[in-house]
């Protein structure tokens, strides 16, 4: 039997260890026995070197979803409200007289004969040799008086019997109704919302939008006047006319009495005419005018969708429902006159309070600030189902909400 040499013992013992080290860096089995345990690596990242001088292992954690809340405060401008509407002056014709004519006349007293007669300006009464066929002039007195140089004309005189008549008419005119329209200029006011984010797909963001608009009150005021008719009055006085055709013709006043002598006049007239007497015409027209005041806000919620093309800036989008709660108040006062003159007045008032169902489709562009803060600006598209409407006396209004809504907003993400 050959024995190995100690020298050569001395060189394949430390041979055999060093391969037994080898073989066990590449076995699934630790120096313990123990299978080593799966780890995410990724040589380099932290730029650290091991201990053969390789760049050092570091584990990656795993993705996970994040679900934020956003919130979003800011003015908001509601353009496109428009109230709309007539005015009726029919609705005021229980104040106005139906169309009528009508005439009235005295008794007129006779202007034949030989009597005594009196007049509002005088008389003319007969004496003790009027009727006397042996007097120098038959059917003459002496026994007469006038009050005014006015009813003597050089060769008659006149006198006013009181009695007359009168004519009294009403023509009714037709009063058309009268349109009116009046866009609210802008509905001023504030939004207030916020969002939820449920899912995320790459650079997408998928959630639930919600928000309330408020909008302050807006007035509008019209009025208008109507032509309703025209009243008509005419009367007339009947006036004897007496031959005055003596000289010597007193100047007034001047009476006499029965005992004379006088200056003779005729004891009957030689005419009778009728003089007009005042005559008026009235214009009856009726006038209103009117306030409406309106507002509204609304709450809409809705699924929303982002895009975040970059990290700063991000592209929203809304399809929402929409209930807004809107008011009117009308106002109306009116007033019937004749010429100058107040026939009737009348005030009223009507309300009304309305919910209204609509959708909304909106878009928005939005900014990311330092410390998680944001700025928006939007558009949204509504549509409303019904309108308001109220009457007050000869008014009638009916308001319709705008269709386009502008928002700025600010806010913060969490």
């Amino acid at each position: 039997m050959k024995t190995i040499p100690f020298r050569m013992c001395c060189l394949l013992v430390p041979a055999a260890f060093a391969a037994v080290e080898v073989s066990g860096a590449d076995s699934p089995v630790s120096s313990r026995g123990a299978p080593s345990d799966p780890v995410l690596r990724e040589e380099g990242a932290s730029g650290a070197v091991g201990p053969t001088g390789d760049p050092a292992p570091v584990a990656l954690e795993p993705a996970r979803d994040k679900v934020w809340v956003g919130f979003r405060v800011g003015p908001s401008w509601r353009r496109g409200s428009k109230l709309s509407g007539s005015w009726s002056p029919e609705r005021l014709r229980v104040h106005v007289p139906s169309a009528y004519s009508r005439s009235h006349s005295d008794d007129m007293p006779s202007a034949s004969g030989y009597v005594d007669r009196d007049y509002l300006d005088g008389f003319v009464h007969l004496d003790e040799g009027t009727l006397e066929p042996e007097t120098d002039i038959f059917g003459t007195t002496w026994n007469w008086g006038y009050d005014s140089a006015l009813q003597y004309d050089g060769s008659t005189v006149s006198f006013h019997t009181g009695a007359g008549g009168s004519s009294d008419s009403f023509r009714a005119a037709a009063a058309a109704p009268v349109a009116f329209e009046e866009d609210v200029d802008t509905l001023k006011g504030w939004e207030l919302g916020g969002d939820l984010s449920l899912l995320h797909v790459s650079c997408a963001e998928f959630g639930l939008s919600v928000s309330g608009r408020f909008f302050r009150e807006e007035e509008a005021e019209f009025s208008g006047t109507a032509y309703m008719g025209r009243e008509d009055h005419s009367s007339y006085t009947v006036v004897d006319v007496y031959d005055a055709r003596w000289e010597g013709f007193p100047s007034a006043p001047y009476a006499n009495d029965v005992d004379g002598p006088g200056y003779l006049l005729d004891a009957e007239p030689m005419a009778r005419a009728v003089v007009p007497g005042p005559a008026s015409s009235k214009k009856w027209t009726a006038a209103s005018s009117a306030k409406a005041t309106f507002d509204a806000w609304d709450f809409r919620v809705g699924p929303s969708a982002k895009w975040r093309p970059l990290s700063w800036l991000s592209i929203d989008g809304a399809v929402q429902f929409v209930m807004a709660r809107a008011s009117l108040d009308l106002v109306c006062d009116s007033v019937v006159t004749s010429g100058s003159r107040v026939v009737a007045r009348d005030h009223d008032e009507a309300s009304e309070d309305k919910w209204l169902r609509g959708a909304s489709v909106s878009a928005g562009l939005g900014v990311v600030l330092p410390w998680g803060f944001t700025a928006s600006a939007s558009v949204a598209r509504d549509w409303f189902h019904g309108d308001l409407d109220a009457v007050a006396g000869p008014a009638s209004v009916k308001a319709e909400l705008g269709e386009k809504t502008y928002s700025l907003l600010f806010g913060k993400e969490f």
